[in-house]
């Protein structure tokens, strides 16, 4: 049997992984808060030249 993976998951949380060993916390916590969001069915993430880009369905489901 065949396993799939999330590339968006996998993606964010290395990037969240990586921005913090460069000691960008503040940037690695709104990676962690959206991979959050997207975890939950929050938001969307469309990626455009390599960047991920959140797509709330609604503006009450933005974090902060």
């Amino acid at each position: 049997m065949a396993r799939i993976y999330d590339f968006t998951e996998y993606k964010l949380h290395a990037l969240m992984e990586w921005l913090a060993t460069e000691n960008r916390y503040e940037d690695a916590d709104l990676v962690r808060e959206t991979l959050d969001a997207y975890l939950l069915g929050q938001c969307d993430i469309e990626w455009c030249e390599g960047a991920p880009y959140a797509i709330y369905a609604s503006e009450s489901d933005v974090p902060g």
